[in-house]
């Protein structure tokens, strides 16, 4: 089908606002994407296949005026969907049983899974799903698409064999980890002392008879850390954001987005200038991304909590390592001097994980509490430019040293009352997944460990508790 059809099609399909500039049309050998944004109030994206089907739709509008009308119910949203894909796809509910429903707090909507199912389990990248908010209005649609059957395995191993060589290899580390309410099965997001197990993920094909091969469960590396060195804490830190980033009197700011809890803003050198005229998904990024510099500032504090440079500077210096790590330290004395006394570095573990290359030099860090205790979820990272000394890669961390001080000093919970807890929760739970090794589209069916309740992938035991913390999915 031409260029020009597939346009007509896609904006058939949706209503594209008079204001909104289209900004990528973008073609590949199978499939036409197009995209059209108004800066303040949204985007809208349409792909279609090379016979002109939807194949993947996104509607992300900034309204102002709440609908204030009664939402919808589940099941109303739900005949929303299956129309919507019956119009686009008659034959697919012949191939697709409706599955289950996942809420969508954060635009009030709901997603409707419709999935290819094989021995009663959904085969992954098949099937699809459709969002639809409040009002009524299918704001996305992703069509994977019908695959072929897989062969069926005529035994599988036994869960009791999975569980004894899980339970032989497992141990838990101590830590303080965030647990977040939109991803796992807590009320509020909460900082909390917690034991990790060591094996993640724990995955088994279903057909192999030997638990020793399991798939992707290598062993966590045990990180190494030290403490920081003597630093002069009375540094001014009281600083601009912009001198902080290095912005200078050149650059001028493009865009500022509310990310809730951060503000997000993009700088870039005033007269830069675009001069590639397609709108191809490379064209696309140059334009949002060349020669920019993107940060977020907590709203809390007004700090920065993360950037980075996507404009090149180059310099007449040639820092070595220990030059670029001072200069590191330096840099977390202006943004974090409350936390310093929490932080350490993470020393590399070999020559490959320094990371270095003909410009920068790359720097961990990680919190702990004064107990002792890592906080698994916080790692710092900095880049430093060899040539110039400046900071061209930032990222922070998000919890507060008041934080710190609330967390548990020990857990009340011993590693073998953990241990049972997480045998007790144990179990195991089919699922075909593809595999991306080979070149053709191959899937097997493996065995993956979960929550013998909730169905879903444990992530910690508390420590103080002793709930057991699951993936929401």
């Amino acid at each position: 089908m031409v260029k020009e059809e597939l346009e007509k099609i896609a904006r058939s399909l949706v209503q594209v606002p008079q204001d909104f500039r289209k900004v990528i049309e973008n073609y590949e050998e199978d499939e036409a994407y197009f995209s059209w944004m108004e800066e303040e109030k949204g985007i809208i994206g349409v792909k279609l296949d090379t016979e002109g089907r939807l194949t993947y739709l996104t509607i992300d509008m900034q309204k102002e005026d709440q609908n204030t009308a009664p939402s919808l119910s589940v099941e109303e949203k739900q005949a929303i969907a299956e129309r919507y894909l019956l119009q686009h796809y008659p034959d697919a509910l012949q191939h697709f049983t409706y599955h289950h429903v996942k809420e969508l707090k954060e635009c009030n909507a709901a997603r409707f899974y419709f999935e290819q199912l094989v021995m009663g389990i959904p085969l992954s990248a098949a099937g699809s799903y459709i969002d639809v908010n409040n009002s009524g209005e299918v704001i996305l649609f992703n069509y994977k698409g019908v695959k072929a059957v897989p062969p069926i395995p005529k035994q599988l191993i036994l869960k009791e064999n999975l569980t004894e060589h899980v339970l032989d290899q497992l141990y838990f580390e101590l830590v303080a980890d965030q647990m977040h309410a939109e991803i796992h099965n807590v009320e509020e997001d909460s900082l909390r002392l917690v034991y990790l197990p060591n094996l993640v993920p724990m995955k088994y094909r279903a057909a192999d008879m030997n638990p020793e091969s399991a798939i992707e469960q290598d062993e966590k590396i045990r990180e190494v850390t030290r403490p920081l060195p003597s630093l002069d804490l009375n540094v001014q830190t009281e600083r601009p954001v912009e001198e902080i980033i290095g912005i200078t009197d050149t650059m001028e700011k493009l865009r500022e987005v509310d990310w809730g809890e951060e503000i997000g803003i993009v700088w870039r050198e005033r007269g830069w200038n675009f001069t590639n005229e397609d709108l191809s998904f490379e064209s696309y990024l140059k334009e949002r991304t060349e020669q920019t510099v993107k940060a977020f500032i907590s709203k809390e504090t007004g700090r920065v909590r993360s950037f980075m440079w996507f404009q090149k500077r180059t310099g007449s210096l040639q820092l070595g390592h220990e030059a670029c790590f001072e200069k590191a330290l330096h840099f977390l004395q202006l943004v974090i001097p409350e936390l310093l006394p929490y932080v350490q570095y993470i020393i590399p573990q070999n020559e490959e994980e320094v990371r270095e290359n003909e410009t920068k030099e790359f720097f961990m860090f990680r919190l702990y509490n004064d107990h002792g205790i890592p906080v698994h979820s916080e790692v710092i990272n900095i880049a430093v430019n060899k040539e110039t000394g400046q900071i061209d890669h930032y990222s922070g961390p998000r919890i507060t040293v008041q934080q710190l001080k609330e967390l548990p000093h020990e857990p009340v919970l011993s590693p073998e009352q953990a241990f049972e807890k997480f045998k007790e929760h144990l179990d195991f739970q089919l699922a075909w997944e593809k595999d991306y090794v080979e070149e053709e589209e191959v899937y097997e069916l493996v065995y993956k460990a979960c929550d013998r309740y909730t169905k879903t992938a444990i992530r910690a035991i508390d420590a103080v508790t002793g709930e057991v913390i699951c993936n929401k999915e």
